[in-house]
């Protein structure tokens, strides 16, 4: 990949590795966000879409996450070298928005070479930590839509506290990254082997 397609394959890591949270939520990460509990450094994500009910989404920083931050770390405000380091947070969303877009480009550019591989793009993060910790049964799809941000949950009121087992649920996710570990794609061989124990 060249440095754009690579720098597009390392945010489509990030997300994923971050709970599948969404690109804007990440372009927009500033380090005011870093929080530390007991050692634990997190970030605090106060996601786009819940911004008016001011709850938040709370994401360790592993050791995976911090390597990818580090390629492409922002000079100013922001965690990442996305948007200008000089730009006010009110503008943002816009300018984020813009950004990521054309960032898509390279992205499914980069998953075209790879054969076999479809065309992705960021909504694939999301849908891809979902389904694999739901289907390796590592967290209930309540727990993960919490982890998530997503709207629905939120006004259900559930707690966006500091809470450890969310952490190490997230960490099966950065778990997939370590080649000396290898796991089951997206729970394949866990569904084929439940399919078994049903025939038998």
């Amino acid at each position: 990949a060249n440095e754009k397609q690579q720098k597009a394959r390392d945010i489509f890591a990030l997300l994923f590795l971050m709970n599948g949270i969404r690109i804007i939520d990440l372009i927009r990460l500033r380090k005011q966000n870093i929080k530390e509990t007991q050692g634990q450094k997190y970030f605090e994500i106060l996601a786009k879409k819940t911004d008016g009910s001011n709850k938040t989404v709370e994401v360790a920083i592993t050791p995976q996450i911090e390597e990818l931050i580090s390629r492409h770390p922002g000079s100013g405000d922001y965690i990442l070298d996305i948007l200008p380091y000089d730009l006010p947070y009110i503008e943002s969303n816009r300018v984020g928005r813009n950004k990521y877009r054309k960032l898509v480009e390279h992205l499914k550019a980069f998953s075209s070479s790879v054969e076999g591989l479809q065309s992705i793009s960021w909504s694939y993060t999301r849908f891809s930590a979902n389904n694999f910790l739901h289907v390796n049964s590592y967290a209930s799809r309540s727990l993960i839509a919490e982890m998530q941000g997503n709207t629905y949950q939120v006004n259900q009121g559930y707690s966006h506290d500091v809470n450890y087992d969310k952490f190490k649920v997230q960490e099966k996710l950065n778990d997939v990254f370590v080649k000396s570990d290898q796991k089951k794609s997206l729970g394949e061989n866990n569904v084929k082997e439940k399919k078994n124990e049903t025939t038998n």
